[in-house]
Formats: C-alpha cells, sequence, structure tokens
C-alpha cells in the first residue's frame, strides 16, 4: 500500500512540476496525450479559415478565368471556320488554342501559387498557434 501511494505522490509530483499539461487516454493509439488547450483551438480554427477561405477564393478565381479562356476560344473558332482561305482559317485556329493554352495555363499558375503560399502561411500560423504539441504532427492536415 505505502508502495502504491508513494509511487502517485512521486507522478502528482512529477505534473505539478510540469507546465500544467493536460492529458487525457486517447482510444484511438491506446496512449496518453495531451488535451488541446481552448486557446490553441481558436487560434488553429482561424488559421483552417484564413486558410480555406482562400483557397476557395483561388478556386472561384481559377474556374470563371477558365470559363473566359474557354468562351474566347470557342468565338475564335467559330470565326476561324467562316475564312475561306484555308492558310488564313488554319492560321486563326492555331491562334485560338495556342491563345487558350496560354490563358489556362496562366490562371493554373496562379491558382497553383495562391493556394501553396495560403499552406505555407497555414504551416507557419499551425506552429505559432502551438498546434504540434497535442501529438498529431502537420502530417495529419495536409493535401
Amino acid at each position: 500500500m505505502k508502495k502504491i501511494l508513494t509511487g502517485v505522490m512521486v507522478v502528482a509530483l512529477l505534473f505539478a512540476g510540469s507546465s500544467l499539461t493536460a492529458f487525457a487516454f486517447d482510444t484511438r493509439t491506446n496512449s496518453i496525450s495531451p488535451i488541446v488547450s481552448p486557446t490553441v483551438g481558436v487560434c488553429m480554427s482561424n488559421a483552417i479559415e484564413t486558410r480555406d477561405s482562400g483557397v476557395i477564393a483561388a478556386a472561384s478565381a481559377y474556374n470563371s478565368s477558365l470559363t473566359t479562356a474557354l468562351t474566347m476560344r470557342k468565338e475564335s473558332l467559330k470565326s476561324a471556320w467562316t475564312n475561306t482561305d484555308r492558310v488564313s482559317r488554319r492560321n486563326a485556329i492555331v491562334s485560338a488554342w495556342k491563345t487558350f493554352r496560354m490563358s489556362r495555363d496562366s490562371a493554373k499558375n496562379v491558382r497553383n501559387d495562391t493556394v501553396g503560399k495560403l499552406w505555407e502561411t497555414f504551416r507557419n500560423s499551425r506552429i505559432a498557434c502551438g498546434a504540434d504539441s497535442d501529438g498529431n504532427g502537420s502530417s495529419v492536415d495536409r493535401i
């Protein structure tokens, strides 16, 4: 009985001397893991809001740019086929496709750059929030 009481007291002293982190039993991993403080949760919620709102805006802008590029391609191809001269028609068709590819690729590059920067900002925010201290590394939150 003395050994059990001594063991409990030692464990209590160790926890009291630590940074007062709360722990809980995680049934997924069958281990004890720290509980995330409400401050970390709010900080991460804000970081996720910023990241995902930006990703949604980037996707919307990309879709709008792609729709514009497709509409321009359609009209250019329709116009090209009204040319009676074979060489002029061919040049207009080639030009329509080239312009479309450039517009599409430009929109894709802008979207990818924007999303990449948003994720970089999110990773920095995650570190600043102290979210990695919850035992779940950043590998659980990725594309």
